[in-house]
């Protein structure tokens, strides 16, 4: 473990007496200005990384007046709602004028995130103004320990999407709402025997279950675990409703409505069963959840659930912004968002 002298904040000071220059001439260097030879430049390059030193781009930022830097660090971008959130969010700040550079991460084939903690520090070291962070699947202790850091050092953060252990404004989206919505809608249709489809590798701790045996339970019925999918982690959405849509058919005896996360693997699995001779809604109910535009002018118009994206941007840029502002200076704060279900023709009433 460092000792506390190794982990004190290195200066511009330290630096310019390791290599006996004066501060401002230390400065320049390293901001590539003025006239100074490479030599030079490359001799204090050396012993500030050696040092450890970070430059202080938020002081930079006071010199020329104006700080309308605000880091956006989000999941590996996919072409669902992940983005559309992170273009909405951008598209509101960049029309208040702030510059808003995305830091993303990758995954591995078998779900596993890495990367976070480095790009988490990276973006902390810039020291933007404020931070907005999308959770979902921030799941490693020390990239959420980056952010921490950044928060005891005077920074502004706003989290949105899953609940993280860091005491920060956040905006949640209340998937366990989302799929008992869904759930619930097939029950009152008159279906009891209903499957569901979650993207993802381990159903234990998904909120969308707990949803989903959330309203079965209501009208005493239990979840059969064999009519519960989960797979598909790192496959695109049309693939994995034709996942979806090869366990399905193998089924021995098959549920009379299916709840699938997400509207194109919904979409997707309609597809694939309608080629199998299974109509949709005359052999089988389907909901999806999303909202996308897909599920209103595709080839099925599907019953699906929404996920308001719209709506956690504009909690998500109205808490940021009443930070920056002065308007808001109380402890962390939580604003729950949820979807709400929209009704085409997807679903056969059975009562």
């Amino acid at each position: 473990m460092a000792s506390s002298e190794t982990s004190k904040t290195v200066t511009i000071s330290d630096v310019a007496r390791a290599v006996g220059l004066s501060k401002t001439t230390v400065s320049t260097a390293l901001s590539g200005n003025g006239r100074l030879s490479e030599e030079t430049r490359e001799m204090v390059r050396r012993e500030a990384e050696k040092l450890g030193y970070e430059a202080d781009f938020f002081a930079q930022g006071l010199r020329k007046k104006r700080n309308d830097l605000i880091g956006f660090f989000s999941p590996g971008l996919d072409l669902g709602v992940s983005t559309l959130k992170t273009q909405a969010i951008t598209q509101r700040l960049y029309a208040r004028g702030y510059n808003v550079p995305v830091v993303s991460y990758g995954c591995r084939e078998n779900g596993e995130f890495f990367g976070q903690e480095e790009l988490l520090t990276d973006l902390r070291r810039r020291k933007p103004r404020a931070m907005i962070c999308s959770t979902r699947n921030l799941q490693y202790e020390r990239a959420q320990q980056e952010l921490r850091r950044y928060l005891e050092d005077g920074g502004i953060a706003v989290c949105f999407d899953w609940p993280i252990a860091v005491e920060t404004d956040a905006v949640l989206f209340d998937r366990v709402h989302n799929s008992y919505v869904a759930t619930r809608h097939l029950l009152e249709m008159g279906h009891r025997d209903i499957g569901f489809y979650i993207p993802g590798v381990d159903i234990s701790t998904d909120p969308r279950v707990q949803g989903f045996s959330q309203a079965l339970a209501e009208w005493t019925l239990e979840p059969r675990a064999e009519w519960i999918f989960c797979g598909g982690f790192h496959l695109e959405a049309e693939h994995e409703g034709r996942w979806l849509a090869e366990k399905f058919l193998k089924l021995a005896r098959r549920p009379t409505a299916m709840a699938v996360v997400n509207d194109i693997t919904a979409l997707a699995f309609a597809a694939q069963i309608k080629n199998a001779g299974i109509e949709i809604p005359r052999d089988l109910s389907l909901v999806g959840h999303d909202g996308r535009a897909a599920s209103e002018i595709g080839f099925l118009p599907l019953t699906t659930v929404t996920h308001p994206v719209e709506a956690i941007a504009d909690a998500v840029v109205d808490m940021l912004e009443s930070r920056l502002s002065g308007g808001s200076t109380g402890p962390a704060r939580r604003e729950i968002v949820r979807g709400h279900l929209i009704q085409r023709q997807s679903v056969r009433c059975l009562n």
